[in-house]
């Protein structure tokens, strides 16, 4: 598992996954390669993310020892809510600069943009978790994006529609002048979604602000016995 918030870690990780594996089609960037995709960068939770300079980092935002307060991220005391609240910025903080700034720079540096969509982004609960929160991440990515799963339009858990996940990234790319905003559809929908459905997918998060569609899974055919529905 990569320490996302280690910058000697993402060194090595950069090295090892973009400048060994990509820069020997260089020539191509800005061409035929005109964007680096990042699919879920995140925590594991309910594990809380932890790193070894992170005790430093935050004495320095908040000025006092999280080491001596670490008990209050798991019992509900005293001046708990503070202490979380402080632990989740300083984790965010260290996020931003230790992976996406990273990232980003890599990115412009070689003429490609920089594009991908976060994990757990469907709730403000599970954001924490996973990323703390999404959307003051967007605006590292030229090509900010969101995930949509299954075929259905509403949010399966609470039987409303999936309007949040693309309005906050919608959002926050306007606040940083990104015209580019997409969105990875049709993953888990099995074979038997038409393209009648296809589209009306796709014409739905652009009434929100889509603008691109990254496409996880799409039947050229709908014909064929291996597949689980078939005509």
């Amino acid at each position: 598992t990569l320490d996302l918030l280690n910058p000697d870690a993402m060194k090595y990780y950069m090295k090892l996954a973009y400048e060994d594996t990509w820069v020997r089609f260089k020539d191509e960037f800005g061409k035929t390669i005109v964007s680096v995709w990042v699919d879920e960068p995140h925590f594991i939770p309910p594990d809380l993310p932890w790193t070894e300079k992170l005790p430093e980092q935050f004495q320095k935002m908040w000025g006092y020892n999280i080491q001596e307060k670490v008990e209050l991220l798991f019992i509900d005391k005293d001046d708990y809510r503070t202490v979380r609240y402080h632990y989740w910025r300083t984790i965010l903080h260290m996020l931003k600069k230790s992976y996406f700034e990273v990232v980003s720079k890599w990115c412009r540096e070689h003429n490609l943009k920089f594009s991908g969509h976060l994990m757990g982004e469907d709730t403000f609960e599970r954001q924490v978790g996973f990323t703390c929160s999404v959307m003051p991440l967007y605006k590292y990515m030229d090509i900010p994006g969101i995930d949509h799963l299954t075929n259905s339009m509403e949010w399966p858990n609470y039987q409303a529609k999936f309007l949040m996940t693309p309005l906050q990234c919608v959002s926050a790319a306007y606040q940083a002048g990104k015209k580019d905003i997409l969105c990875e559809m049709y993953g888990v929908s099995t074979q038997s979604i038409t393209f009648e459905r296809q589209k009306y997918i796709f014409d739905y998060f652009a009434s929100l602000g889509i603008t691109r569609r990254c496409v996880h899974g799409i039947f050229y055919s709908l014909k064929g016995q291996r597949k689980r529905f078939y005509a």
